[in-house]
């Protein structure tokens, strides 16, 4: 298993400013996609699992 990832480095490979990701990984946080471990990030065991969810659109 993988460790937490720190934000600036999701946000290197994303190719965004880390202030700006750090906002969408709080944003994913609240939605329960994401969680904080110290200064990294995870996805949840439920954002790992097959999923019915609609990505966006109509």
């Amino acid at each position: 298993a993988r460790g937490p990832t720190p934000t600036t480095a999701i946000a290197h490979r994303a190719g965004t400013h880390p202030d700006e990701t750090l906002a969408k990984l709080y944003e994913l946080h609240s939605l329960g996609f994401v969680e904080r471990h110290g200064e990294g990030w995870r996805l949840t065991n439920t954002a790992t699992q097959a999923s019915n969810a609609r990505r966006g659109g109509t």
